[in-house]
Formats: structure tokens, C-alpha cells, sequence
């Protein structure tokens, strides 16, 4: 964000820009920009003008969830019948989700920092 957009955006803007910055800012921006605004819903300025193209992927993408987590539900009660249903979907389907999310979000975050060479900066060659 360039400083001018700074100044434009709201303070709800901004505080989501701080969080995508911060320490653990990488599970949310990749939930919220890449699965929620392109997976999902193709509403990211750059799916949007082409969102009947991306349709198709998006219907995808929920009805292979919906059906992961009603076999993860399934598989958990025919394994642990006395766990209840919510619990199974959590372990066996949210948790996994949240720490793919967590870690192609820092994957992509480091990706995108600028080349630094190390060798220059401690080896003085």
C-alpha cells in the first residue's frame, strides 16, 4: 500500500493491512485474499471482470470441501463413535486446513520478499 493509499483507506482498511503485516498475518491473508476473494468468491480485482471464467473453479473448490468434511465427519464417527460429529470435522478437516493456510501464506509471504545476498553481507566477498 502506497502512502497515499494509506491516507485514502479507512481505519478498517488499515487495521486488516497491519494484521497481513504482522507476525501472524499470513494465515489471514491468505483465508481472507486468496481463498475468500479468488477461490471462493471470484471478487479480487483480478478475477472480478472475469468471474463467470472462474465460476466453474469456485463450485469446484466448495463442493470438494463440503464433501471433505462430510467424509471426514463420516470417517470420524465410524472410527470414534462417541466423539460427537463437530469435533471430528474440526481435527480432521479445519485444523489441517488452518495450517495449510498458515503455511502456503508464509511460503508465498517469503516468496515475495526482495532477493537479499547473503554472501555480501557476511562472507565480504
Amino acid at each position: 500500500m502506497s502512502p497515499a493509499d494509506w491516507a485514502a483507506a479507512d481505519p478498517w482498511r488499515r487495521a486488516l493491512y497491519r494484521l497481513y503485516r504482522g507476525p501472524l498475518g499470513a494465515l489471514p491473508y491468505y483465508l481472507i485474499e486468496m481463498w475468500g476473494k479468488k477461490n471462493i468468491l471470484p471478487i479480487a480485482p483480478e478475477t472480478r471482470h472475469a468471474w463467470r471464467q472462474h465460476l466453474p473453479d469456485s463450485l469446484f473448490v466448495v463442493t470438494a470441501n463440503l464433501a471433505l468434511i462430510s467424509l471426514v465427519a463420516a470417517a470420524g464417527s465410524w472410527l470414534e463413535p462417541e466423539r460427537t460429529s463437530w469435533l471430528d470435522v474440526l481435527l480432521g478437516w479445519g485444523w489441517p486446513s488452518l495450517m495449510y493456510c498458515a503455511v502456503i501464506g508464509w511460503t508465498i509471504l517469503v516468496h515475495h520478499i526482495p532477493h537479499i545476498d547473503i554472501n555480501s553481507h557476511f562472507l565480504n566477498v
